[in-house]
């Protein structure tokens, strides 16, 4: 299959997943319509995160989160695939004030991967921990 039809079946598959744990109306971006540095799901999929959606090869994926540098010396084809530079894409292409987050999927696998800088996950859990106590407050 080629990269083009993989990355819209893994742009759809995002979209499906964020739909059913968020319930919103997620849907691929119009990629084609947009400028370059448009986020892979449209900015209404989930307000205000950009949302990046990447596919992996099986040991690529494997070789760089587990940091199997010997594996990647001896698969030269993948050892160009840097899976911090998939979050430095969305970080240089979302806009103020927006997260931005990569979903990540290995291929044959399920489920995805969320991928966030560490101050925006922190910034993430003191929002979800302000709204906990908040809803507590108000029942």
């Amino acid at each position: 299959m080629n990269s083009c039809v993989k990355g819209k079946r893994g742009e759809r598959e995002a979209a499906a997943m964020v739909r059913r744990l968020f319930g919103t109306e997620a849907k691929r971006a119009q990629q084609h319509a947009g400028a370059a540095g448009d986020a892979d799901l449209s900015p209404d999929s989930l307000p205000g995160f950009h949302l990046e959606v990447k596919y992996y090869g099986k040991i690529a994926a494997f070789a760089q989160l587990v940091g199997l540098t010997k594996l990647l010396a001896i698969a030269p084809a993948i050892r160009g695939i840097r899976a911090l530079s998939f979050l430095e894409q969305a970080t240089a292409d979302a806009t103020d004030g927006v997260t931005p987050i990569v979903l990540l999927r290995q291929n044959g696998t399920k489920r995805f991967a969320v991928m966030i800088w560490s101050e925006d996950f922190a910034a993430l859990c003191v929002r979800a921990d302000h709204a906990d106590k908040q809803s507590v407050s108000t029942t």
